[in-house]
């Protein structure tokens, strides 16, 4: 919006230096303040800690809207029906679709062509003055029933088309990004129940270890043992010192399983 105000003005320089087209430069310019004031407001309100998301839809209607009113104060005071400027109103329905719903959209679309039929008509009859561009169109061009009656239909045609249009491709959009969100989703399922059967596949592994390795190795340790204490027959010094050492080797064996599995278990409880 603040590019609007400065290319409102930057028209008005423009068309008066360069063009020679007479405008009424005082409404105009207080338009354009009041323009750039509801957007300072709207800037404000967007930055403040205490705005709430459940107002974002009335934020936006209250955009458009100024916008809307805005734009059709301007173009009353540029002329009305003869600044093609009038066009404009496309590009705030189009902006609309991504917004809004399309409820809403259309009721945009209509607010926007009964603005513009209301100025064109309020001018025709004399409801309203007409500020002329001089030196840009004939005079008179918003007095003529066949002109008058062949852009308001174009308008409103067009329009009406160009909002059911937009409409129809932002939702085919927000659904392909739905369809994308859920195929995600599955991918994500996918991976977590392969994660789960690793996990599967982990404590089974944990369970294998305790059972199938430590306990061999306790057996033959305590096989061992009673061979050293002489239970088994007389033992010589060197055979003893043999079977010491495999006894230390089994244990160091049987304590790095034990260390092995309290390092999974401590892994598990953080992951937990």
């Amino acid at each position: 919006r603040w590019v609007a105000v400065a290319g409102i003005l930057v028209s008005v320089a423009a068309a008066q230096t360069i063009f020679q087209i007479s405008i009424a430069l005082t409404p105009v310019l207080a338009t354009s303040a009041a323009v750039a004031f509801c957007n300072l407001m709207f800037w404000l309100w967007v930055r403040s800690p205490e705005r709430s998301n459940r107002y974002s839809r009335v934020f936006a209607h209250a955009q458009i809207i100024t916008d809307l009113l805005g734009l059709t104060v301007l173009l009353h005071f540029t002329g009305g029906i003869e600044n093609p400027f009038f066009l404009f109103y496309f590009l705030h329905v189009g902006l609309g679709t991504i917004l809004l719903e399309p409820p809403d959209i259309y009721r945009v679309t209509a607010l926007a062509i009964g603005l513009f039929a209301a100025l064109v008509g309020a001018e025709y009859t004399g409801w309203l003055p007409h500020f002329e561009l001089g030196g840009f169109l004939p005079g008179e061009l918003y007095r003529q029933p066949a002109y008058v009656v062949a852009v308001l239909v174009a308008f409103a045609t067009t329009l009406s088309l160009v909002s059911a249009a937009a409409t129809r491709m932002a939702a085919e959009v927000r659904r392909r990004r739905e369809e994308q969100t859920q195929a995600k989703a599955r991918e994500l399922e996918q991976v977590h129940q392969q994660l789960d059967e690793l996990d599967r596949m982990r404590t089974f592994f944990l369970a294998l270890a305790s059972h199938d390795l430590k306990t061999p190795l306790a057996v033959a340790i305590n096989y061992i043992q009673t061979i050293v204490d002489g239970y088994a027959g007389e033992v010589d010094p060197k055979q003893r010192r043999w079977l010491e050492r495999s006894v230390v080797r089994l244990q160091e064996m049987l304590q790095l399983i034990n260390d092995f599995l309290d390092v999974s278990q401590l892994d598990e409880a953080r992951i937990a």
